[in-house]
Formats: structure tokens, C-alpha cells, sequence
């Protein structure tokens, strides 16, 4: 049985051994890790702008503003006939338009600009690219505002007939430029600029269209800016959210975040676990020719080391012998001589000694050192190897004397005996399964003897040991 002992426990010492060295490799890697992740820098989301894309002109409409009366010669002849022939048909019209033509064609402003979109679309060559207006003067010559010393609208304007409508010599406005009603006139002959595909800036010529009157150049015109889109920014609570939940995900052991956080969120602190944590229950053990019960009491050393204490009474059976010859031939010592002044004397033949039995009692003090080994699931094998000192034992004897063919006496008497017979060594091992704060153990144990003699009822034994513990 004790070599047995020995090899299990150098089996579990080996065994043990391997263990450490594997969950050390593990937490070595394990920090390793952490400090990686730690000492490596967060990446911040940073919004990019897209690219500016080739815009491609496919038709132009004109609105001309209804103030303004137009000029193409085309035009202005069909409203001469247009207005001669409501003449012939309505006198009333001529009075009417006789008073004041200007009133007569700003009560018409949806009929003139339907049919100047329509002499603006027919006298387009077809060009896709939008072209700068310059003026010319009445024989195809380019109007120099340097000589005039007024820019070309200007003119246009101020030299209109009384009628509402402009002299011949006035050049071609169906198509005109929108930086003129914008406080933008450009000078004439200037090239158009627009961004190509790849974001370079470029300048093309167009020249003038065929529609126009003969001996004049007709362009138009059209500028853009580029608009720079906004860099994201994490204007809500919405986006920090988002990005503080990705964080945990990517760094859970970061300490600090490179968003703010939210005003509502609280950091959370974790409770800090104790180092000592007691338990205290009751004990109960069965071996062969020992039982006992008591109280037990573990102190937990962190998560590995325990200490184990108790208060046991421990009850042995000892010995049976039916004579006294009997007795003298296992022990090997005359009963009466052992219990002298408590048995009758050896010369003593009136009294015949049959039936004796021996037993004892003891208080006993268990201290036991285990590590704790986990298993998963809130199970725990703990290893553990101790002493049992006893605080105060003593034997009971009993016999029966036969003084006659049918007188029978039965006796019995206590005796104290010394503490040190009744020490032990402990050897065992452990399972235990917690719920909770309670502790249920089962724990196999081996009990031999620190002293051995001949008369001590304290033998080897090895048995069971159960207890029932609640964690403080």
C-alpha cells in the first residue's frame, strides 16, 4: 500500500510538473500579446474626398430674364408680321399696339420666350461646349469698349429704341452670358477652362455660331468651382459609440481610448478578490477499525494554496480475545500482569477472565497543506499531505469474570494512555465541487502511525474522509 502511495504521487508530482510549465508558456504568450496590442498605435478612420469626375454638357436651354426683350433680327420680324396681321384682324390691337408695343410684348412674356427657345435652338451648329459671348458691331466688326468707354451691355441697353426693341446694329444676344446678370462680365474672346478627367485644369476655342447674324461671332461661356467635401468628423453620439464599441473589440485590455468618451458613460471598476477566503463545515470519516467525526476548516492562500485544520474524535476498535489464553498467545504478555489492581491477581483462580475486548478514544487535531489544482466546471483535485496529533486518548476494557458453573460478571475500567500513540501521518487526495459558496469534498486518505508499539490499538489504515464546507 505505501509503495503504491509513493508511485501515485510521484505520478502527480510529474504530472503537476508538466502542467506549470504549460499554463506558464500560456500566460508568457499571453502577455506577450498584451504588449503588443498595448504599445501598438490606434488607427483613426480619416474620410476621404471623392474624385473629381469629367462633367460633360449635353444641352443648353436659355431663359432670358422677362424684362428684357429679344434682339435677334429673326425675331423682331415676326413680331412685325405677327403684329400686322392682328392689325388687319383686330383694329383694336393696332390702337393698342400703337400706344405702347413695349406693354403689348410684356403681356406676352410666355409667348416670346417660347419663341426665342425655339429661334435659339435652331440656330445652334450642334456644339456640346458652351461658348463666351462677344459683341460685334453693326457691319461684323468687334465693338471696343475701350472706344466707347462702355462695357457692351451697357450699350445695348442704353441705345434701345423707345419701342423695346434694339437697332440693327446691335449684335446677337439669344445666346447670352450668365455672368452678365451675375456682376460678371468677361472681357471678349476669353477661352473657356474646365477640369478634365484627371483633375488637370484645360482651355479649349470655340468659335461662333452659324445662326447668328452674317458678319458677326457669336460665343458662350460657363464656370464651375470644385467643392471640397468636409472631413468626417464624430459630431453625434451615435459615431463615438460605434467607434468605442469597435475599440473593445479590436483592444480589450486597452486602458485608454483615443475617442472621448460619452458624457453618460461611467468607467467601470472591478472588485478586487481577496486574498484569504475561510471555510468552515463538518467533517465525517470510515476506515478500517477507525471512524470518527468532527468539525473542518479550510483557509484558501489565493487560488492554489490551502491550509486545512480540525477537531476530530476518533473512535478505534481494537482488539477481541475469548481466554485469557488466547490473549497471552496473540500479545504474548499474561492479562492480569498488563491491568494489575484493576483485574484479579494472577494467583487468583476463583475468578476465570473471558470475553475481553479493547478499544479507544481520542481527540484529534488534523492539520493538512494542500494545492489546489482546477479542473473547469468548479471542480478542484487538491493534493494534500499533513499530521493528525492527538490531544487526549484513552482505552476501554472490558471483561467478564466467571466466578462459577452460571455466575458470570461483566467489567469494564478506562485508561488513560499516552497522546503520542495515537499520532498520524495523513497522505490524501481531494475532489471537490463548489456551488456557489458551498463545498462538498471527498477525499480518500492514508493514516499510518508516527510511533509504533506493541500494546497501541493505532494501526495503518486507510479509508474515506467526506466533508460539507461553506465559504465565507
Amino acid at each position: 500500500m505505501s509503495a503504491a502511495t509513493v508511485a501515485g504521487l510521484v505520478i502527480l508530482a510529474v504530472w503537476q510538473y508538466r502542467t506549470n510549465q504549460k499554463l506558464e508558456q500560456t500566460v508568457q504568450s499571453l502577455k506577450d500579446t498584451v504588449t503588443i496590442l498595448q504599445q501598438a498605435p490606434l488607427e483613426t478612420p480619416v474620410a476621404q474626398g471623392p474624385k473629381t469626375d469629367t462633367v460633360y454638357i449635353t444641352r443648353e436651354v436659355s431663359i432670358p430674364s422677362p424684362r428684357l426683350s429679344p434682339s435677334v433680327p429673326g425675331v423682331q420680324q415676326d413680331d412685325d408680321r405677327e403684329l400686322a396681321n392682328r392689325s388687319e384682324t383686330d383694329p383694336a390691337a393696332t390702337d393698342r399696339s400703337g400706344e405702347s408695343p413695349s406693354i403689348e410684348s410684356a403681356s406676352n412674356p410666355n409667348r416670346e420666350r417660347n419663341r426665342l427657345e425655339g429661334s435659339t435652338l435652331s440656330g445652334r451648329s450642334g456644339s456640346k461646349e458652351r461658348l463666351t459671348e462677344s459683341e460685334t458691331g453693326v457691319n461684323g466688326s468687334e465693338s471696343d469698349p475701350s472706344k466707347t468707354g462702355r462695357v457692351p451691355s451697357e450699350q445695348s441697353e442704353r441705345n434701345a429704341l423707345p419701342s423695346g426693341r434694339l437697332p440693327k446694329s446691335a449684335t446677337d444676344r439669344w445666346n447670352r452670358n450668365p455672368d452678365r446678370y451675375s456682376g460678371r462680365q468677361k472681357p471678349a474672346g476669353l477661352e473657356t477652362s474646365r477640369p478634365l478627367s484627371n483633375g488637370v485644369s484645360g482651355s479649349v476655342d470655340v468659335p461662333g455660331n452659324d445662326g447668328s447674324t452674317a458678319g458677326s461671332s457669336s460665343s458662350a461661356s460657363i464656370s464651375w468651382e470644385p467643392v471640397l467635401n468636409r472631413a468626417l468628423k464624430f459630431d453625434s453620439s451615435y459615431y463615438v459609440e460605434n467607434y468605442q464599441r469597435r475599440v473593445r473589440r479590436i483592444r480589450p485590455l486597452a486602458m485608454h481610448s483615443a475617442v472621448a468618451t460619452s458624457s453618460g458613460s461611467k468607467p467601470v471598476v472591478e472588485e478586487r478578490q481577496r486574498f484569504v477566503h475561510v471555510r468552515i463545515g463538518g467533517s465525517a470519516q470510515l476506515s478500517g477499525g477507525q471512524s470518527g467525526y468532527g468539525l473542518a476548516s479550510e483557509i484558501l492562500m489565493g487560488d492554489r494554496l490551502t491550509i486545512g485544520l480540525g477537531l476530530t474524535r476518533l473512535s478505534v476498535s481494537g482488539e477481541e480475545y475469548i481466554t485469557e489464553g488466547q490473549y497471552l498467545v496473540k500479545k504474548k504478555s499474561d492479562f492480569r500482569r498488563d491491568y494489575q489492581g484493576k483485574v484479579p491477581g494472577p494467583g487468583d483462580k476463583r475468578f476465570e477472565i473471558l470475553n475481553i475486548a479493547r478499544s479507544g478514544k481520542s481527540w484529534q487535531l488534523p492539520i493538512t497543506f494542500g494545492y489546489r489544482l482546477p479542473v473547469g466546471n468548479s471542480v478542484t483535485i487538491t493534493p494534500s499531505v499533513g499530521a493528525s496529533f492527538s490531544l487526549e486518548a484513552r482505552e476501554k476494557i472490558s471483561f467478564t469474570n466467571r466466578m462459577g458453573p452460571y455466575e458470570f460478571m461483566a467489567q469494564k475500567f478506562y485508561e488513560k494512555c499516552s497522546p503520542g500513540v495515537y499520532n498520524n501521518w495523513l497522505v490524501g487526495i481531494a475532489f471537490e465541487k463548489q456551488w456557489s459558496h458551498w463545498v462538498i469534498q471527498a477525499n480518500p486518505y492514508l493514516s499510518s502511525p508516527l510511533l509504533s508499539s506493541q500494546f497501541s490499538l493505532n494501526r495503518t489504515s486507510a479509508g474515506m474522509r467526506a466533508r460539507l464546507l461553506y465559504q465565507f
